[in-house]
């Protein structure tokens, strides 16, 4: 069982796994908005995407109908552009982090009460998704707690 830090290889891979969360989670915030930010942009997406379908069925030659799609389209693209220069990031980011979790915690089992024996990499995974929900949470909290304090001022 190698190490590299810390005494507890487990505790290394979960410390390491709340990093890369965190680091990605603020990537995300800079270069597509916050998680509520995008909510709102998907659903103004999503209600003009009912309304181009249901002009569709109604009159497929509707003449509101290519203004509609051409607006959609506009508003569509730099989300896209921004989802795929996120992902590119990522890519980037986390590809040369599991090689190097690879090579350095080849081998390693972490033994997990109720669960049993897991590899270095379900453990990553395990511990990367509870990293991410307790930062949504804690984003979330902060939101709630961020809004009355701006509407006073």
């Amino acid at each position: 069982m190698k190490m590299l830090f810390l005494q507890n290889a487990a505790l290394e891979i979960a410390v390491i796994a709340a990093g890369i969360t965190i680091v990605l989670n603020v990537l995300q915030q800079v270069m597509m908005g916050s998680r509520h930010e995008i909510k709102k942009r998907q659903e103004k997406l999503n209600e003009k995407q009912k309304k181009l379908l249901e002009l569709q069925k109604k009159n497929p030659e509707h003449p509101e109908l290519k203004k509609l799609q051409e607006e959609l389209a506009r508003e569509m693209m730099p989300v896209m552009k921004s989802m795929m220069a996120y992902m590119a990031v990522t890519m980037v980011a986390v590809l040369p982090a599991f090689w190097f979790l690879s090579g350095v915690y080849e081998g390693t089992e972490v033994v997990v009460p109720v669960v049993g024996k897991m590899n270095w990499f379900w453990w990553y995974f395990s511990t990367a998704l509870l990293s991410g929900l307790v930062v949504n949470k804690a984003q979330d909290f902060i939101a709630k707690t961020a809004k009355p304090s701006m509407a006073a001022s």
